[in-house]
């Protein structure tokens, strides 16, 4: 089991983590340093996880390799030139496919765009409008906050207008202003929910065209074996005791 803190972006593949309790301990970051220019498509590695990008349902490139910025697909960004995810024909998508052994933890966006309008705190735009990410079993838990405050409160971003996540499809939906360079990192607690999938990050805009999405980062690790997970808690419950022992012997 892994517990690991907030941290910026690391450029590479790159071993991190704080605490280990048991089985194997990593948590793994693709950025744009990773991919070569033009690659129809891009497996890590250690073979666990593979980007397909997509227009229209037709193979593509990956774009923004070696940028020192971000990728996409076809650039740098991930498009939808109408904004309109109903006409399909240029709706770009990029593919992310999990090994069975491990799932998402992390993904963090710059120079981003994609909103549904919201009118005193409810949705009245398109539902579908947003950053959607695709693909999970079940509710990711996610999390978000601003790279350069790593330390701030959680969940505390004006620009990011609503997460919300549907069970029936599966999706995460993401209402995201525009924040220019600053990078919005999204956490997910639970990494099963991503477990051997292949998720799908998509943009629409029906109000305004030409959403983007620009990946800085995606970062991800082994799900925690039950084994690590009953160290944890053995842990935990031994600090426990020791706690009141000290309590009780200064009480």
């Amino acid at each position: 089991m892994v517990v690991q803190p907030k941290s910026s972006v690391m450029a590479g593949l790159t071993l991190v983590g704080s605490l280990t309790l048991g089985g194997p301990a990593y948590a793994a970051v693709i950025t744009d340093a990773d991919i070569p220019g033009g690659a129809s498509s891009f497996t890590t590695g250690d073979g666990l996880v593979t980007l397909t990008p997509t227009v229209g349902g037709a193979p593509a490139t990956i774009g923004g390799g070696g940028s020192g910025c971000c990728f996409g697909v076809g650039n740098d960004q991930i498009n939808d030139a109408d904004g309109d995810p109903s006409t399909t024909g240029d709706q770009e998508a990029l593919g992310i496919d999990f090994d069975a052994s491990v799932g998402l933890t992390s993904i963090s966006f710059i120079f981003t765009r994609a909103t549904t309008e919201i009118l005193n705190g409810n949705v009245v735009g398109p539902a579908e409008d947003g950053i959607r990410i695709s693909g999970f079993l079940a509710d990711p838990g996610v999390s978000y906050f601003s790279e350069d405050n790593p330390g701030g409160t959680l969940n505390n971003i004006s620009e990011v207008e609503s997460v919300t996540y549907d069970a029936l499809s599966g999706t995460l939906n993401i209402d995201h202003a525009w924040r220019g360079g600053a990078v919005t990192v999204f956490e997910f607690s639970n990494l099963a929910a991503s477990l051997g999938q292949t998720l799908s990050i998509t943009v629409a805009d029906q109000d305004e065209a030409n959403p983007q999405a620009n990946v800085r980062a995606i970062t991800y690790a082994p799900v925690p074996e039950p084994a690590s997970l009953t160290a944890a808690a053995l842990v935990a419950t031994m600090i426990g005791r020791r706690r009141r022992r000290t309590a009780l012997a200064h009480g």
